[in-house]
C-alpha cells in the first residue's frame, strides 16, 4: 500500500537506450529519461559544433581517433502521455558538412502545461587537437584537455576550462568563468559574473560588468593583457621576472603593487609605469573596486 505521494522510478534497458518513468500515487508525477550513445570517426572532421538549450555540455579530450557522444534527455511532468510525447519530439540531430560535425538539439514547437521541465545534456569525448565551438543557454559548459581552437558561448550558465592549449574564447551572460592551466591567446567575457583565471601562459583579455577579476600567470605574458570590470576588484599575479608596461585606473578604489615600478606621476586612482625593462602592455581598469598587482609566490 502506498501511503504518500512519492515513488521510485522504474528502469528498462535497450541496446543504446535507457528509458525510465516514475509515477506517484494521487496526482501523477513522471520523469522520463532517455540516454543514447553514438560514435563518429574523425578522419575528415576538424571541428565539432554543439548547439543546445536547457542543459549542460561536458567535453573531455582523449587519445582515440573518434568522437563519442552521450546524450541524456529528461522530461518531468504530471502526465505520462504528455512526458512521453515531449521526450520523443526532442531530437538531437548530427549534421556532417565538410570538415564540421554539428550536433543540434531540436525542441518541439508546442508544450503541454503538464510538462514541468525539460533538459538535454551532452557528454562528449574527442581528440585533443579537435576544434570546438558551443552555443547554448540555461546550462554550464565544462572542457578538459582540449588543444584545438575553442569557442564557448552560453547564457545563464558558467564556463569552466581546464588544461587548454591554443586559442580560447569563453563568453557567457549571468555566469562565472573559470580557466585553469591554459596557454595561448585567451579571451573571457561575462556579464553578472566573476572571472577567475590561473596557471596560464600567453595573452589574456578578460572583461565583466558585475563581478571581480582574478588572473594569475605561471610565466611572463608574451603579449597584451587587458583586465576590465565596472563593479568589482581586479587582482593580477605575475612572475617576478615579468617585463611589461602597466596602465591601471580606478574611479572608486585604490591601486597597489608588489613590484618596484618606474612610475609616471603618483599612485592613486591612476598608475602608469614599467615592470622591469618594460614590454607588452598590461591594462587594468575598474569603476567601483580596487586594483592589486602581486608577485607570484
Amino acid at each position: 500500500m502506498i501511503s504518500n505521494n512519492h515513488c521510485r522510478p522504474g528502469v528498462s534497458l535497450g541496446l543504446l537506450l535507457l528509458l525510465s518513468a516514475a509515477a506517484c500515487w494521487g496526482e501523477a508525477d513522471f520523469e522520463q529519461t532517455e540516454v543514447t550513445e553514438r560514435t563518429y570517426p574523425v578522419s575528415v572532421i576538424r571541428t565539432v559544433s554543439l548547439e543546445n538549450r536547457n542543459g549542460s555540455i561536458d567535453l573531455q579530450a582523449w587519445d582515440r581517433a573518434e568522437i563519442q557522444l552521450k546524450v541524456t534527455k529528461r522530461v518531468k511532468g504530471w502526465g505520462l502521455d504528455q512526458t512521453e510525447e515531449i521526450l520523443k519530439e526532442i531530437q538531437v540531430e548530427p549534421i556532417h558538412e565538410g570538415e564540421t560535425l554539428t550536433i543540434r538539439a531540436v525542441w518541439p514547437n508546442h508544450w503541454s502545461w503538464r510538462v514541468r521541465s525539460t533538459s538535454v545534456q551532452y557528454e562528449i569525448k574527442l581528440p585533443r587537437r579537435m576544434n570546438v565551438e558551443t552555443t547554448s543557454s540555461n546550462g554550464r559548459v565544462f572542457s578538459l584537455g582540449i588543444e584545438g581552437k575553442q569557442r564557448y558561448s552560453t547564457t545563464n550558465g558558467g564556463i569552466q576550462v581546464q588544461g587548454s592549449k591554443g586559442s580560447l574564447e569563453a563568453e557567457t551572460v549571468n555566469g562565472a568563468i573559470e580557466i585553469d592551466g591554459a596557454s595561448g591567446v585567451l579571451e573571457a567575457q561575462t556579464k553578472n559574473g566573476s572571472i577567475r583565471i590561473k596557471n596560464i601562459r600567453g595573452r589574456l583579455q578578460a572583461k565583466t560588468t558585475n563581478g571581480r577579476v582574478r588572473a594569475s600567470f605561471s610565466a611572463p605574458p608574451d603579449g597584451e593583457v587587458a583586465l576590465n570590470t565596472k563593479n568589482g576588484s581586479v587582482r593580477l599575479t605575475l612572475p617576478s621576472q615579468t617585463h611589461a608596461n602597466v596602465f591601471a585606473r580606478t574611479a572608486n578604489g585604490s591601486i597597489a603593487t608588489d613590484f618596484p615600478l618606474m612610475v609616471q606621476g603618483e599612485i592613486g586612482k591612476k598608475l602608469e609605469g614599467n615592470l622591469g625593462e618594460g614590454g607588452p602592455p598590461i591594462t587594468i581598469s575598474t569603476v567601483n573596486g580596487s586594483i592589486r598587482i602581486s608577485k607570484l609566490g
